[in-house]
């Protein structure tokens, strides 16, 4: 759990630069701001709607963002380092070539999320919702999982060797060898997955 104090509140439409550190913003923009590369460090970012905000993220570190709305959001090479995302939509978000550590996705609304070409190390993902999401070419190094929704999802060409699957809904995945290789799963969710191993249950 991240801990944050002395916060200094503002808002996205008072930033003069490309840097936040120590900030709380919790007023949500009256217009469109357009902001690029921003970095951000030990901050609370809570009840933001993204939609109005045209954003690009460079480094975001011990950040937490709670009750955001980042639905269709871009993120592109960002850099996200002990961060939390907490109660977020996140429907239709994109992350490309994304670097992802010691991060924590909690009762995230990720439907149709897209990961792509991400790395990733110690990141949690507990009770999220990414059902019909796509995982593509990604590296998911000391990944825990709790209680997610995956159904009808897509792991692609991912490494995600000792990701215990076994307490999530996996049903209706669509997978490869190279994604399978090294995870755990329960009986059922085996016998589920036997067809992608060229296995035949009689």
């Amino acid at each position: 759990m991240i801990k944050l104090d002395n916060l200094e509140e503002t808002t996205f439409e008072e930033c003069l630069d490309d840097y936040f550190e120590y900030k709380k913003i919790i007023r949500q923009p009256k217009k469109e701001v357009y902001l690029n590369n921003i970095n951000m460090d030990s901050c609370l970012i809570e009840n933001i709607s993204f939609q109005l905000l045209k954003i690009t993220f460079n480094n975001v570190e011990h950040c937490i963002f709670k009750d955001c709305d980042f639905s269709n959001q871009l993120f592109d090479k960002t850099v996200f380092y002990h961060c939390e995302f907490i109660n977020c939509k996140m429907q239709g978000s994109f992350f490309d070539e994304c670097q992802i550590q010691e991060t924590v996705f909690r009762q995230v609304n990720g439907k149709y999320i897209n990961w792509v070409n991400v790395k990733s190390k110690k990141v949690n993902f507990d009770s999220n919702d990414f059902s019909d999401a796509r995982f593509m070419d990604c590296e998911f190094n000391k990944l825990n999982i709790l209680s997610t929704n995956f159904q009808s999802s897509e792991f692609i060409n991912s490494k995600m060797s000792d990701a215990d699957f076994s307490n999530s809904n996996i049903e209706g995945i669509k997978t490869d060898i190279n994604s399978l290789k090294g995870i755990k799963v329960n009986i059922g969710q085996a016998i589920a997955l036997a067809p992608f191993l060229g296995i035949k249950i009689v």
